[in-house]
């Protein structure tokens, strides 16, 4: 290859990664973004006791360096092993070298690691290009994920919206229907309570809607209370409340619970300068595995209202929900 002549300025210039070796291979001219780049090569210091050449082929002199020809080089850092940087020898005239470095697949976080800028660039660089093509690209994807992330809340406050009971807040009919054909796929038994107030109606006819919303989200909050973070409490109708309770196969404790719950109701609740009170009727059953939706329902209705036909205000175990039963009868007027 034939030496060529440079002048410092046309060094940073052109090419401001670049720098000139003397004949002795000490560090001539560093270029403008050699002391960011590469700092240790200062003017003077000796460039094979700070960087390693290890491809094409290992190369330790100064007249290695400059009979490599046009191929590209991959250097190291001595006192960094782990960055590689690319580059291209050219002998000069002098008996010396220019040497102009490149960052390769590396340049996004050697831009960073070495906080680059624009003026360390060469004009012609594509590098440049590149590197605004990268902002966009990490713009896009950073808006893409924003987005995503934003579908996918949108999609489980829907999901939660679709299950969900807007005055009281706990799970409607549909979460219900869900969970109990689920508990049913399984292998173990499981507790399930029907809820209905007594005498909903007279509340409403006495004080208004507002004051039977009122207790109806005052019937959510005790049911919330007593529940487990592994049941589901749900209003299933107007004044109807059905409670899930998976892993719970004693009825015994699932009639403790009911008493609990209608001792729970029976105290007033004080709704602006009134006091709204309450009882309701409880049918529960352990549902067994293999039962039939259909056939749990109808057993511990049967049971609701065997209670309320019984005056209300008390609570009733139903039958076998796995033996053959009829529908649910129809319930005596509040």
């Amino acid at each position: 290859m034939a030496a060529i002549q440079i002048l410092p300025e046309m060094l940073g210039r052109l090419m401001p990664m670049a720098l000139t070796l003397d004949r002795r291979g000490r560090v001539r001219f560093p270029g403008p973004a050699i002391p960011r780049l590469l700092p240790a090569l200062t003017e003077g210091a000796e460039f094979f006791d700070l960087i390693r050449i290890s491809h094409p082929q290992q190369i330790t002199t100064l007249a290695g360096l400059r009979d490599c020809g046009p191929r590209g080089l991959r250097l190291h850092s001595r006192d960094r092993p782990e960055a590689t940087l690319r580059a291209l020898a050219v002998p000069l005239a002098d008996g010396g070298a220019l040497v102009n470095f490149a960052l390769g697949i590396d340049l996004p976080q050697a831009v960073r690691r070495h906080d680059l800028t624009v003026a360390d660039f060469a004009p012609t660089d594509p590098a440049m290009e590149l590197l605004f093509l990268i902002e966009a690209n990490s713009l896009v994807t950073a808006e893409l994920t924003g987005l995503t992330r934003r579908l996918q809340r949108a999609r489980r406050a829907a999901e939660s919206q679709a299950h969900s009971d807007a005055l009281t807040g706990l799970g409607n009919r549909r979460a219900a229907d869900d969970m109990l054909e689920a508990l049913l796929g399984g292998a173990a038994p499981f507790g399930v309570l029907h809820l209905d107030l007594d005498h909903f109606k007279k509340i409403n006819d006495s004080f208004g809607h507002a004051a039977g919303d009122a207790l109806l989200r005052h019937v959510g909050q005790i049911l919330q209370g007593e529940a487990r973070d592994s049941d589901l409490s749900a209003r299933i109708g107007g004044d109807e409340f059905l409670l899930l309770l998976p892993g719970l196969s004693d009825s015994a404790a699932l009639s403790r619970l009911a008493d609990r719950l209608l001792s729970r109701l029976t105290r007033p609740l004080r709704w602006q300068d009134r006091l709204l009170t309450a009882s309701a009727s409880i049918g529960f059953v352990i549902a067994p595995p293999g039962a039939t939706a259909a056939g749990v329902l109808a057993v511990v209705d049967e049971a609701l209202y065997h209670a309320k036909r019984a005056g209300g205000g008390r609570t009733a175990r139903a039958a076998d929900p796995a033996s053959e039963v009829a529908g649910p009868k129809t319930p005596p007027s509040d």
